[in-house]
């Protein structure tokens, strides 16, 4: 609902069956609840060569040492909203931490679900083309991991090589949880955004310690 004062002028959302005191009613919506995810990145693991993706869950985006924040973006959580199909998170450990976006849940090989979010299938008024890049080898040795995804919000390049698509809202904003840095610590954290490509909107934000 949709409520409004005239002292002073102004409106409030509500959920409640009736207005307040003083609130006059001015009309009722309908709407789904959207939930923020936030797609992060890590250097490989020593060794590697394949960077680390994962995506977050959550209100807020985390910081963690080596992991960078590349974007954000709203979906749905617990309703199918009509013209959305669902996306499995899905996640394993060995031989090393890895995750992938699919669209049937998966309990094999290691994987296993860890959240859920339904999108769009076609543009939305508000909506972003997100793509899920997919590797599974170093296209010059033909050696690598067995396999990684990734949400990406820019084109796709060799060695990826897209595997679906999406379309959700994008986050314009990061918001990060209350009281995260200590000023009486002698550890001192900085928070920095960083553009990897000069022709690119997509910024990272990283995490850096100094002790």
């Amino acid at each position: 609902f949709l409520d409004w004062s005239s002292g002073p002028d102004r409106y409030v959302i509500s959920n409640e069956p009736a207005p307040q005191l003083g609130w006059l009613r001015s009309f009722r919506f309908n709407a789904y609840t959207a939930l923020k995810y936030h797609c992060l990145e890590a250097p490989p693991v020593a060794g590697g060569w394949v960077p680390r993706y994962r995506v977050h869950r959550g209100h807020w985006c985390p910081l963690q040492v080596e992991w960078k924040c590349l974007f954000a973006f709203f979906a749905f959580e617990s309703q199918q909203v009509p013209g959305t199909s669902r996306y499995y998170m899905q996640q394993r450990f060995e031989p090393h931490f890895s995750t992938r976006i699919a669209k049937e849940p998966s309990a094999v090989q290691g994987w296993k679900d860890y959240g859920s979010f339904c999108a769009f299938d076609v543009p939305m008024p508000g909506t972003a083309r997100f793509s899920v890049d997919f590797l599974t080898a170093d296209t010059d040795s033909r050696e690598g991991p067995t396999e990684v995804s990734r949400v990406y919000a820019k084109d796709t390049w060799e060695p990826w090589v897209e595997k679906i698509f999406f379309y959700a809202f994008p986050a314009p904003t990061l918001l990060f949880p209350p009281n995260t840095i200590d000023e009486d610590d002698d550890d001192q954290t900085h928070i920095s955004l960083e553009d990897n490509d000069e022709n690119s909107s997509q910024a990272g934000l990283s995490i850096h310690t100094e002790n």
